[in-house]
């Protein structure tokens, strides 16, 4: 999709992070939270997005199409360590709406740039183990499985396990 922006966030877009976080947590169980556990508001979230501009490690970038936020991704510093200094972890998440258009793609090249351009060494995500479109994406871009933890989500009354992924760069 060529109408499709992407650019770093802003303070002033918390609110319609707000209503895109609540959507997209919502639509599928991939993701670790659904919105009523997230709890957010617009004043919490414009703190969260302060906070992360403020950390050279971290970013969030976002996806709009005709001026409304449909994906997001992140790279989130694990840390103040120096010895973890060198990975940080990757979030994405698309309204469903919009899987399948290459989107994520995008987003993850963003995330992929970024990093190189921070000298960031590791990049790692968990991903639940039946969730292949987000899975072969991330092959698709280097990401390696480091290992599996059993039981990770409890959905439903069902256990699902995730991937422990990692790309050096």
């Amino acid at each position: 999709m060529d109408n499709i922006t992407i650019r770093e966030i802003k303070i002033s877009d918390s609110e319609d992070f707000v209503i895109f976080l609540n959507i997209v947590s919502d639509e599928t169980d991939f993701l670790l939270l659904n919105s009523k556990e997230r709890n957010l508001d617009v004043g919490k979230e414009a703190k969260i997005i302060r906070s992360i501009k403020r950390e050279r490690k971290s970013v969030i970038f976002v996806a709009e199409f005709e001026d409304r936020i449909i994906g997001s991704s992140g790279l989130h510093f694990n840390g103040k360590s120096n010895r973890v200094s060198h990975r940080a972890t990757f979030s994405i998440s698309l309204l469903k709406d919009f899987w399948g258009k290459g989107i994520a793609s995008r987003l993850t090249e963003y995330i992929i740039n970024y990093a190189k351009v921070i000298d960031l060494e590791k990049i790692e995500l968990t991903v639940r183990a039946d969730n292949e479109k987000a899975i072969k994406l991330y092959k698709k871009f280097g990401f390696e499985t480091e290992g599996e933890i059993k039981h990770y989500f409890y959905i439903n009354g069902k256990y699902y396990n995730a991937y422990i992924m990692a790309l050096f760069i």
